[in-house]
């Protein structure tokens, strides 16, 4: 099951789809956070957050670009990118319930001056997740100048994982569509919005 935010859900129903699957928006990058109440704090806390990026995906074109941490051509220095499978992110999906985050930053007037994404149980987070075994300043996520993406843990009390191996001390990790991070006990995979509308017409 997959839950929309309700200022993002537009722009994944059907007559959007090709905007996704052949258009700038499907290169958005997403984070499909797992949730066991949809009616919980974790969910709410996400809505909340993710209410100032609507604007931000009004424009499907080039400015969308700019706000993304996922616009950038992936990095050529890790070997080829990993091919990301609509019919595992499918599988996932039908395993339990996810909330879909967008990763980008927020105007929260914190950090304005970094290009940092950071998740965290505090409001001033640009993920929000409210969740017990998440510290305040939990993690945060980036990409370089060559285009990849990467996680660091910022000594949270009860870890960052990557595919389920732990991120040590000051170590940054990279990432792609497709993987599995944890911040605590609260898991997420990263996809691309084109992967997403993929599993989603699998479902059907």
């Amino acid at each position: 099951m997959l839950l929309l935010p309700k200022d993002l859900a537009g722009h994944f129903c059907e007559g959007r789809r090709d905007d996704i699957v052949h258009g700038p928006l499907g290169e958005v990058l997403l984070l499909l956070v797992r949730v066991d109440d949809p009616n919980g704090k974790l969910v709410t806390a996400l809505e909340a957050a993710m209410k100032v990026v609507d604007a931000r995906l009004a424009d499907s074109g080039s400015s969308t670009n700019t706000l993304l941490i996922g616009s950038k051509t992936p990095s050529s220095r890790r070997g080829a990118a990993k091919k990301e499978d609509p019919e595992k992110l499918r599988a996932a999906l039908e395993a339990g319930t996810h909330f879909l985050v967008v990763l980008t930053k927020r105007n929260t007037g914190r950090d304005s001056l970094t290009s940092r994404v950071w998740v965290g149980r505090s409001p001033a987070s640009d993920i929000v997740l409210k969740h017990w075994s998440v510290s305040q300043r939990h993690a945060w996520l980036n990409c370089d100048d060559s285009g990849a993406y990467f996680v660091g843990d910022n000594d949270s009390k009860n870890g960052t994982r990557v595919n389920g191996r732990k991120i040590l001390g000051q170590e940054l990790v990279d990432i792609d569509p497709g993987d599995t991070v944890a911040f605590g006990d609260v898991t997420a995979v990263m996809c691309r919005a084109k992967t997403l509308r993929e599993a989603i017409d699998l479902a059907r």
